[in-house]
Parts: structure tokens; sequence; C-alpha cells
């Protein structure tokens, strides 16, 4: 019982001397996006010639979603001292780190709707996309000692077939987001990335820099499979593909604030005018129990990282994710963004031949 008075006694202390100045992480929403200087008709304002083309190319018109926050907004929030995190043009919100005081002051801003807990957002309208066949095919001839050790995985879902029509990648921009892409500028697998200068642009979303050649080797691990390109050794799925690297994942720790770096560099992808978001990724529970999501997030509607995945499709990028390795553990569901109903799970599959 001593024990447990001092604990209680430690608690009751800490939150009244500390209470005031603890800092915790919320997405503040904002009522519109009046702001002149962007606007429908000027897209290249804030999106690249790229994206706008993937719009055109898909049906898609540019819309509401796209337009920037409104700077001013951001700059009265971060004039009360506040740390403001991500900034959503999807979401029209910021992510913020402010303490109780702070969030008082934000919430009285003509210009805030509302505000919320990092891990939850409101849910925002689908758009559908047109599926574009016009394509020239060209042939080629691939055979089973080309691919060396990847034959069995691109034959088992046809890849082969693919290249030899002539689909290797050329002229897609792939989006790999990742926990890091240890030794890929070393790795004498990843030598023809290099000569044929596939790899456009890195981003390291954590950290606010361009490295993201450490910290993980399964970034790595992911980009081969598609971009390797070795013949007779290994040929991976889209060998010609332009690739965009982006760490959004801290690989020794698990906080929500990861599914922020995720929307971050989605929403990147998106003005880079990224054809493909290939994400191994997947978020359930934190290191910190009152972010977990439960099952019942697992619906589509509730997770930032899900609705930045449909958001992304929305505006015509092939979102492809991995549904998650968690069925034989205490979480044996599918994880954040799998969950999502515009992405692409990627999924162990028992195919038959006939």
């Amino acid at each position: 019982m001593k024990k447990i008075l001092i604990g209680i006694f430690s608690f009751v202390f800490t939150t009244m001397v500390f209470g005031q100045s603890a800092t915790q992480k919320y997405w503040v929403y904002f009522t519109d996006k009046n702001n002149a200087q962007y606007s429908i008709d000027q897209p290249l304002a804030y999106l690249s010639e790229s994206a706008i083309q993937r719009r055109a190319k898909m049906g898609i018109s540019i819309n509401y979603y796209d337009i920037p926050v409104n700077a001013e907004y951001v700059t009265a929030i971060k004039n009360l001292g506040v740390n403001v995190i991500v900034e959503s043009r999807w979401l029209n919100a910021v992510s913020v780190e402010s303490n109780a005081e702070q969030l008082t002051a934000i919430q009285t801003l003509p210009f805030v709707k509302n505000t919320a807990d990092v891990k939850r957002y409101a849910i925002i309208d689908d758009s559908g996309i047109p599926i574009d066949d016009n394509i020239l095919l060209r042939t080629t001839n691939y055979i089973e000692s080309d691919y060396g050790g990847a034959y069995n995985q691109n034959h088992m879902i046809d890849i082969d077939f693919l290249h030899n029509l002539g689909y290797r990648g050329q002229g897609i921009k792939i989006a790999v987001l990742d926990g890091g892409f240890d030794g890929v500028n070393i790795g004498e697998g990843f030598t023809s990335l290099h000569n044929k200068n596939q790899i456009i642009e890195t981003r390291n979303f954590p950290d606010n820099n361009e490295d993201v050649f450490f910290s993980s080797t399964h970034g790595s691990n992911v980009l081969s499979i598609m971009a390797v390109d070795n013949p007779g050794v290994y040929i991976g799925s889209a060998p010609d593909a332009q690739y965009y690297l982006f760490r959004t994942e801290v690989v020794d720790s698990e906080r929500a604030i990861e599914e922020d770096y995720w929307l971050q560099a989605a929403e990147y992808a998106d003005f880079i005018g990224a054809d493909i978001i290939n994400s191994s990724l997947g978020y359930t529970t934190f290191d910190t129990i009152i972010d977990d999501h439960t099952y019942e997030d697992m619906d589509g509607n509730t997770t930032v990282i899900t609705k930045a995945a449909d958001r992304a499709a929305a505006v015509g990028i092939l979102v492809c994710n991995s549904a998650g390795n968690e069925g034989d553990g205490s979480w044996y569901y599918i994880g954040a963004p799998a969950d999502g109903d515009q992405s692409l799970m990627a999924m162990e599959l028992l195919i038959h031949r006939h």
C-alpha cells in the first residue's frame, strides 16, 4: 500500500508541476483555404507539370484538395510558439506539438475548424479513377536464364510475360516509402540504377534531409525486387522505371508520427507526378499505448495514413501497400493503410496454373 500511495503522490505531483508544460501532438484543421495566392485555375503554382499531366491522363480535375493550406493560418499558429510538424493540403490541416494552454489558444482562432489527436482526422470524399489502356506494345524475348534468382517470383505473377510485351517500367515514376535504403548507393547489385540515372530523388522526412542510404536494408530489398537489372543474375519487375526513395519510417521505434511522415511523402509523390507509391509499411500498435490503433480503426476511414493512401489513389496514383505480417501474433489483422478501399494490397497468393 505504501508503494501505491507513493506512486499516486508522484503522479499527482508530476501532473501539478509539469502538466501545463507537457506537450502532445495534434492535428489542427482549418475552415477554408481562402488565399489569393493559389487557385484551381493556376495549378503550376503548387503542382509540377508531371502531376498535372497525370491528372489529365486519368481524367481527374484539379480540385480543392490540391490547393496548399493558407500560409497565413500556419504563421498565426507558429506565432503562438507552437512547433508545426506537417502541413497537409489534402487534409487542409497541420500537425503540431503543443501544450494544453497553446492548444486552447489555437482552438480560439477564427480559421480553426477543430483539433484532434494525430492519429485521426476527418473523412474525405473518394474519386473514381478511369483506366487508360491506350499503350503501344513492343516485343522482347526474355527467357528463364535471363532472370537468374528472380525468375520464380517474376514468372509466378507473369512479369516475364509483361517484359516480353515491352513493359519494363519505362516512363513510370515510382515512389518507394520505407525505413531506409542502406547500401543502395554503393552496392554492386544496384549498379544499373546508377548507370542509367534511375534514382531521381531521395528524401528523408523524419530528419528533413536527403540522406536515405542508412538505417535499414528493408527498403533496399524492396527496391531490388523492382529495380535491379543484371541479366543472368537478377532482373526486377520494373528495371527501367524512375525511382524516388523516401524514408518515412524510424526503424528503432514505433510512433504515430511516422504516419504523418508517410502522409508528407505521399503528398510530395503527388507533387512530383509519381505514378506509383510502393510501401511495405503498416501501422497497428505503438510504443506509446495511448496511440495504439484498434481493430475498429481498420475501417478504411480512420487513420491518417489510410486516408492519405486513399487521397493519393484519388489523384491517380497507384498505391501498392503490404497487408502486414501479423497473422501469427497478438495483432492478427491487416494494418493501416492496407485497410483503405483504394489501396492495392500486396499479399501472398497461391496461384494455380493450368
